[in-house]
């Protein structure tokens, strides 16, 4: 029985190891779990809040409602603050903030909303492209300082100077919503009646296409890698998609949703957006190794009660910033961390044990088969 035991030894072995394996691998693919920070609101009496953006040191930007209307915010180290106001300024909102602390956003006064950044606390109005309409506004900065925004045309900002990019060809006018630190550049112009991916980059626009016949989609984010995000209509319904190297595929949708949005996507090709859902529409997160999930399910118990509508952004350090509704139903902006996954090293130690008893009893049944 002992001679047995000793052969069955090395594939039990073997076993062990291909088991740690698998799940050291399968953990690591796996969506994290997120805890949530509530953000809060700005003083006043709307009690409501919407994270846009976020930079790799987790400060997050986005506006406040209070009972003057809505106003930018910075929120850092769980403190909201609002951001400098321009005169003749009514409203004002913040859509990025690049690692730098360099803003960017649009307030509106004098009956026309206006591009501007915020640079170390104080704002500066961006302008408008010549021949333009006056109205601006500005949605993403990369890590160069350069801002992208909409002027009539896509414009790309850059120490006090402002580039017109063109537009497709047919086009009558186009937004810049997205930017990356090589200065790739992606957004959408109107062609017809209809919207137009595009991405820029060296001064050429190319068209990215779009999913399906229906002649319509719209790009939001870039990655570092040059991967895009964004929305195209299939029919009467839209679905986000991801670009890449020419090919665009749809990400599909939540269980029982038809529609969705991708807004963001960091360099590990996590992508951020919203869906529909049966309970109403959902914030997600999409990766190629999950595909879809909703975020209401990847909380731990600091998002118990909350419902997370939409996903605007996330950096490279897997944050997630969007708006959602708090256990009391005030609407709130929100910050998602990732929970350091423990479950490999803690396979590891389990499975080295585990191996280190076998191998001791195997040379204990080995010695015994000697003495025998």
């Amino acid at each position: 029985m002992n001679a047995d035991v000793i052969a069955r030894t090395p594939v039990t072995l073997k076993s062990c190891l291909a088991a740690l394996l698998f799940c050291i691998v399968s953990s690591a693919a796996a969506v994290p779990l997120y805890s949530l920070t509530d953000l809060g609101d700005l003083p006043g009496e709307a009690d409501y809040s919407i994270a846009h953006g976020l930079n790799d040191q987790g400060q997050v930007v986005g506006r406040s409602y209070t009972i003057g209307g809505y106003r930018a915010f910075l929120w850092e180290d769980g403190a909201m603050t609002p951001l400098a106001g321009i005169p003749g300024m009514q409203t004002s909102r913040a859509e990025d903030v690049n690692n730098s602390g360099l803003i960017c956003g649009s307030y509106y006064g004098g009956g026309l909303r206006h591009a501007v950044v915020w640079q170390d606390g104080e704002p500066i109005e961006l302008g408008d492209l010549s021949g333009g309409s006056g109205f601006s506004a500005a949605y993403a900065v990369n890590n160069l300082g350069q801002v992208v925004g909409y002027a009539g045309h896509p414009f790309c900002w850059q120490d006090g100077t402002m580039t017109d990019l063109g537009l497709l060809p047919g086009a009558s006018s186009g937004y810049a919503r997205g930017i990356n630190d090589a200065s790739q550049v992606v957004g959408y112009c109107r062609v017809g009646g209809d919207d137009r991916a595009f991405l820029w980059q060296d001064g050429v626009m190319t068209d990215l296409g779009m999913l399906g016949s229906y002649e319509e989609s719209e790009a939001w984010g870039i990655n570092s890698v040059g991967q895009v995000v964004g929305r195209s209509f299939t029919g009467y319904d839209e679905r986000p998609f991801l670009w890449d190297a020419g090919e665009m595929i749809s990400l599909g949708v939540l269980p029982e949703g038809t529609w969705g949005r991708a807004y963001g996507i960091n360099s590990r090709g996590e992508v951020v957006g919203l869906s529909d859902r049966a309970s109403g529409q959902g914030a997600f997160v999409w990766t190629a190794a999950a595909g879809m999930r909703a975020l209401d399910d990847l909380l731990d118990a600091s998002g118990e009660g909350w419902i997370l509508n939409a996903a605007y952004g996330i950096n490279e350090n897997g944050q997630i910033v969007g708006s959602g509704a708090t256990p009391d139903g005030q609407p709130h902006g929100f910050l998602l961390t990732p929970i350091p996954e423990p479950a490999p090293l803690a396979l590891f130690v389990v499975g080295a044990y585990a191996i280190s008893r076998r191998r001791k009893a195997t040379r204990v049944l080995n010695a015994n088969r000697v003495q025998e």
